[in-house]
């Protein structure tokens, strides 16, 4: 686990946006897209978010001004048994459940790699 992971998890855990016995293992910053849909309905193409995998879900965070502690609200929750989670050339990386026909796409921001937190999704899907 590594620092941006530890910080979020200590977030998260302050909030109580993760389960009980889960922790980060790892997590990547990303930049909101014009299809990242919020659970009221609306968009955030201008937030940062992180992506974070525990050994069973994979949240998207919105974060706040402050920080990587400064969540203020869990996107989506999705179970890695059914998560989709895929990298394109044009540098989204695109988050949903399998067979979804629209999944969230979240921009990869620079100098932020999604690298180990790809490897570790496909490796525990």
């Amino acid at each position: 686990m590594g620092r941006l992971a530890r910080s979020v998890e200590k977030g998260a855990r302050k909030k109580g946006f993760l389960e009980p016995d889960e922790s980060v293992e790892a997590a990547a910053l990303v930049g909101g897209g014009s299809d990242v849909f919020l659970p009221s309905g609306g968009t955030a193409p201008g937030s940062r978010w992180v992506l974070a995998a525990t050994a069973r879900n994979l949240y998207t965070m919105k974060l706040g001004a402050i920080g990587f502690r400064s969540i203020k609200m869990v996107g989506l929750k999705i179970p890695l048994a059914d998560l989709e989670l895929t990298k394109n050339k044009n540098s989204f990386v695109r988050v949903g459940v399998r067979g979804d026909e629209k999944p969230s796409s979240f921009r990869i921001l620079p100098f932020w790699n999604t690298k180990k937190l790809v490897e570790y999704v496909n490796s525990h899907s």
